[in-house]
């Protein structure tokens, strides 16, 4: 819905628009009219320094300002409204749709998660069974499922999910993980196999150890690091990690 002082912002730039051009004008009423905020509409609203209408439309994702813009000289809508409202001295437009691109700027950059902190190369580990290659390495696929029905003579799309499994991307064959289960086994503090949390179930450490006829005594032949709950080794880099020797 469109408040007070927007409705009298488009009042204000109707009037503006009328004594400039009467068949641009007739355009305009006609796409208020019917709800519609496109470049248009947006360009005179920068033009005669309208911030209301700016806000309004965008910040009710009325329009989308990385689409191509239709003059041809901008790369897409934001270009032609920050420069329209640069040649025009409407400071606030242009303050406005800066903050916007900051905005966007530090929403893009990806969080750092608290095991990415503790080990910034740690690259987890699943190996597919059937090509042997480590899925984090190679690759895996995620699949969509799409419901989609005939009504009249249309094809409408219902629904749309992701399906709970993935596949490796060097052999496609199917994994037994789920999309969720790589969040989890991307973690360091995870054990690859049974995806549980060392700091749970805890870690083994495991040795195998052969008699010496020569000593008399039993030496150790191989040592390892396991998850308590599957016996998976854990690899080098979950050893530094946890600090193990």
């Amino acid at each position: 819905m469109i408040d007070k002082l927007v409705q009298e912002e488009l009042e204000l730039l109707s009037k503006d628009l009328y004594l400039e051009s009467p068949s641009v004008w007739i355009d305009f009423v006609g796409k208020v009219n019917d709800n519609v905020f496109d470049e248009l509409v947006l360009f005179f609203a920068c033009k005669y320094n309208y911030l209301s209408i700016v806000k309004f439309s965008i910040e009710n994702n009325l329009i989308n300002l990385n689409f191509p813009s239709r003059n041809k000289e901008f790369k897409d809508i934001y270009s032609h409204l920050l420069n329209t409202a640069k040649n025009n001295s409407s400071k606030d437009i242009i303050d406005f749709l800066v903050s916007i691109k900051d905005n966007d700027s530090k929403k893009s950059k990806p969080k750092e998660n608290k095991s990415k902190k503790n080990n910034s190369s740690y690259i987890p580990s699943f190996e597919c069974k059937n090509c042997k290659a480590n899925i984090f390495e190679e690759g895996y696929i995620i699949s969509e499922e799409k419901v989609i029905k005939l009504i009249g003579d249309k094809l409408i799309e219902e629904s749309e999910s992701t399906l709970d499994y993935i596949k490796c991307n060097r052999c496609k064959s199917k994994l037994d993980l789920s999309p969720s289960d790589i969040n989890i086994i991307s973690k360091i503090n995870h054990c690859s196999n049974c995806l549980s949390d060392l700091t749970e179930v805890g870690i083994l450490d495991k040795k195998t150890m052969k008699y010496n006829e020569n000593t008399k005594s039993f030496d150790t032949v191989d040592a390892r690091y396991v998850c308590t709950k599957c016996e998976s080794t854990i690899n080098e880099k979950q050893k530094e990690y946890f600090k193990l020797k």
